[in-house]
C-alpha cells in the first residue's frame, strides 16, 4: 500500500530541483494518486493541498507549522513518521517528516470529497453533520471537520485509517490539471522563531496546490 506515494516522498527529499518544484510533483500523487480508506467504508480524495515545509535550523521556516519544535509544546518533538495523519486545531495534515535532514513537512487537507463505499455515495457536510449528498457542491470545504470521520486509530496491528495509491500515469496529468495556489489565511511574518503574521501581507508562496479536472470515485 502507498508504494507510489512513498516513492514520491523519497524523490522529494532525493531532488536539487527548486522546492516549489518538487512539491506540485509531489501534489499531483496527493491529488491524482490514490486516496485516504477508512476502515474500508469512507474513501477521502483530496482536491486542494496547502504544503508545510519548516527546517529547523535551516535556511527555510515555516513557523506557523505546528509540529516543530518551540511551539505549543517545551522541549524537543519527536518526528512523525510518514503518511501520519496529524488532526490540529486547522483540520488534518498528512505527514512526511524528515528527521535525518531535521525537516518538518506535511500537507494540509484543505478542500475533500467523501465517498461512502458502503452507501456508493457521496457526503457532504451540512447541518452540522456529514450527509449524503443530494444537491449543490459535491466537494467539501470544511477541514476542521475531517477529524470526525478520521477517529478510531489503530494502537497495534494493521492500521485501520491509511493511504491507498490508485493507477495513474504522471505523463497523463497535463499542467492545467493542477493549480499552484497560496496558502489561505497565511500571511507574512518577521520572527522566524514564532508566528505572528502582518495581516496586511499575506504570504505569496504557492506552496498551496488545486486539482483541476474531476476524478473517478469508489
Amino acid at each position: 500500500m502507498a508504494n507510489e506515494l512513498k516513492e514520491q516522498i523519497d524523490k522529494f527529499y532525493q531532488s536539487n530541483e527548486k522546492l516549489e518544484n518538487r512539491m506540485k510533483e509531489l501534489a499531483k500523487t496527493f491529488l491524482y494518486g490514490g486516496y485516504i480508506n477508512v476502515r474500508d467504508q469512507y474513501h477521502i480524495y483530496i482536491r486542494t493541498v496547502e504544503f508545510y515545509y519548516h527546517e529547523e535550523g535551516g535556511e527555510i521556516t515555516d513557523p506557523i507549522m505546528y509540529h516543530r519544535n518551540n511551539n505549543a509544546i517545551a522541549g524537543e518533538i519527536p518526528y512523525f513518521k510518514q503518511l501520519s495523519f496529524n488532526a490540529h486545531e486547522t483540520g488534518v495534515d498528512i505527514t512526511f517528516e524528515n528527521e535525518k535532514k531535521e525537516i518538518r513537512a506535511s500537507v494540509l487537507i484543505r478542500d475533500y470529497e467523501v465517498f461512502d463505499a458502503t452507501a456508493k455515495k457521496l457526503l457532504v457536510w451540512r447541518d452540522g453533520k456529514f450527509q449524503h449528498y443530494v444537491s449543490g457542491q459535491k466537494y467539501n470545504t470544511q477541514s476542521m471537520y475531517l477529524k470526525k470521520i478520521l477517529t478510531g486509530f489503530a494502537s497495534e496491528g494493521v492500521p485501520d485509517i491509511k493511504w491507498e495509491d490508485t493507477h495513474f500515469k504522471k505523463e497523463e496529468i497535463a499542467e492545467d490539471f493542477i493549480k499552484p495556489i497560496m496558502r489561505r489565511g497565511v500571511y507574512e511574518r518577521h520572527d522566524d522563531e514564532n508566528y505572528k503574521p502582518h495581516k496586511e501581507e499575506k504570504d505569496t508562496r504557492l506552496w498551496g496546490f488545486r486539482r483541476e479536472k474531476d476524478i473517478e470515485l469508489k
